[in-house]
């Protein structure tokens, strides 16, 4: 069954001057809180289009981590221009949680969730690009002689196709994982198959930019007929092009043994670069075999391809007290720019920075590799916000980041400023309101490259004066040979047409294509030229 969520109301603002809460950097596109944003692994919460447009998911609770649980979603086009406020709502009912996020080539957004309350997986299409008009599809989530799965996750593929994932939601010690495709854009899925069993809510698809290669990556336990939460080697099975797959050759790429005191956790994530390699990245925690003690605060972070192998990003055997199912090194993403430069980011916490409860404050901290991950940077800490022995409501933790896989200029991170140290949804701190961040990070890396290289379907900027308005705005872009402004409402709705032709700058009356004035309310407007296309939201106030 197809929804679509209304939206009756927007505020819309631009990004000016970086917003500072406390000593954390960047701009607040939201709150929530709900301070644990997914199940384990980071997942994908923020996507760069092809135009430059930042598309934004996460876990939302208005007033206490026990209320109503929605996901947001927000979008900020190439112009720095953002749509809500504090995010707007794409969940039909309570219960939903832990987005994953994806894009179509026309840059509209894609967000995938479960819903404790009506046992589904759902697939959610947006009308445009940035318009927050999703339209709610069921996905197969029954487990071949299993309970429910849960906690999806989606790549797309070259081709078109949609992978998804989804992990048994029996809390038991396996977790059996399925995998589906849709090939029509999310409208009809296969069958699930029953792909392998797991200990921890890890497994997810990651699809090739330049071709029809898509991996399945998980942890698996070491011992799968008696698994331990802390104990499991990384997996990957992949299909050279998105439609073939065979699980009995998946790849052992950790081989740890019973001798090593290392194991894969269930922080996890992968890219492929533009030359087709994968590459996977995860922590690592001090495990000891004999008596199946784990130590969270000394672990490790790795990366992985079949080139380079195992390499060291960063190490962290000390003290800490990060919150519970987390390490001192926690939820690492990874990015890649068009040189086929690697970023890591993830969440550090030590013991000289604790909240007055005794949990150790995070910061955000990213490093990077120019030689394929061979060796990587000295780590950065990009939030560096302290606040140690600090109460609650007035603490700068910094955790839960998530790395837009494309880095362009700019390394784009969401992260959650928590005001709390620890996870009131675990029942660790007191309940305080996070503020859910937005930080460009310039890309220390970028180079000048032509437009053969540019990944980026086209550099235009879509501005209009004034906005908000009462009867007439004008339309602001680089010069345009030919094309279109079309303007939609919120029902998706083509209002009005405007031809352009050898012009940068389009003026218009608030009128239909009849003619006739329309009503107040947010239009989205739309500039087709050629390939290239740019949405603009604006408000009319009457």
């Amino acid at each position: 069954m197809v929804k679509r969520v209304m939206i009756v109301a927007l505020s819309v603002i631009i990004l000016g001057g970086a917003q500072v809460f406390g000593a954390s950097p960047g701009d607040t596109i939201g709150t929530t809180y709900y301070d644990l944003q997914s199940e384990n692994l980071a997942a994908t919460r923020i996507c760069v289009d092809t135009s430059g447009g930042v598309h934004f998911a996460w876990i939302h609770t208005a007033a206490s981590s026990s209320g109503d649980r929605h996901i947001y979603y927000n979008f900020i086009d190439n112009g720095g221009f953002v749509s809500w406020s504090s995010g707007t709502q794409i969940s039909t009912s309570a219960g939903a949680g832990f987005p994953d996020l994806g894009v179509f080539p026309n840059g509209t957004g894609a967000v995938v969730y479960h819903n404790t309350n009506n046992n589904n997986c759902n697939f959610g299409k947006d009308s445009g690009q940035g318009f927050g008009l999703f339209s709610i599809i069921d996905i197969p989530d029954e487990v071949p002689g299993e309970a429910t799965a849960y906690w999806p996750k989606v790549s797309r593929d070259s081709s078109g196709t949609w992978h998804a994932v989804a992990t048994s939601y029996a809390m038991s010690t396996e977790l059996p994982f399925i995998y589906t495709y849709s090939t029509n854009d999310g409208a009809n899925w296969a069958s699930p198959v029953l792909v392998d069993t797991v200990v921890n809510m890890t497994p997810f698809p990651v699809s090739s930019r330049v071709s029809t290669k898509t991996a399945i990556v998980w942890g698996r336990p070491i011992d799968i007929s008696s698994p331990d939460y802390y104990d499991s080697d990384l997996y990957y099975v992949q299909s050279a092009d998105g439609s073939t797959w065979d699980y009995n050759t998946k790849v052992n790429v950790t081989n740890y043994s019973g001798a090593d005191t290392l194991r894969v956790f269930t922080d996890i994530d992968a890219a492929y670069d533009y030359n087709d390699n994968l590459h996977i990245v995860w922590s690592a925690v001090v495990y000891y075999a004999g008596s199946g003690d784990a130590m969270n605060d000394s672990s490790a972070l790795f990366h992985w391809s079949s080139a380079t192998g195992i390499d060291t990003i960063a190490t962290a055997f000390e003290n800490s007290a990060p919150s519970l199912y987390d390490l001192n090194i926690a939820k690492v993403n990874i990015g890649v720019d068009v040189n086929n430069n690697l970023f890591a980011v993830w969440t550090r916490f030590t013991n000289s920075d604790k909240s007055a409860g005794g949990y150790s404050n995070g910061d955000i901290y990213y490093a990077y590799s120019t030689d394929a991950g061979n060796t990587w940077s000295t780590p950065e800490n990009l939030t560096d916000s302290q606040s140690d022995g600090c109460t609650a409501g007035n603490c700068d933790s910094d955790h839960w980041p998530a790395l837009a896989e494309t880095v362009d200029q700019y390394l784009h991170i969401l992260y959650i400023h928590d005001t709390d140290a620890g996870s009131i949804v675990q029942g660790e701190g007191s309940e305080a309101i996070s503020q859910v961040m937005y930080y460009k990070h310039e890309n220390p890396l970028w180079v000048g490259i032509d437009d053969k290289q540019q990944p980026r379907e086209y550099e235009l900027t879509l501005s209009n004066y004034p906005n908000p308005f009462n009867s007439v705005t004008v339309f602001e872009f680089p010069p345009v040979e030919e094309g279109e402004l079309t303007v939609y409402n919120l029902l998706g709705e083509k209002v009005a047409e405007i031809e352009v032709a050898n012009s940068s700058r389009i003026e218009w009356d608030g009128r239909n294509i009849s003619g006739r004035e329309l009503a107040s309310g947010v239009y989205f407007a739309r500039l087709h030229a050629g390939d290239n296309t740019l949405t603009r939201r604006i408000l009319m106030l009457k």
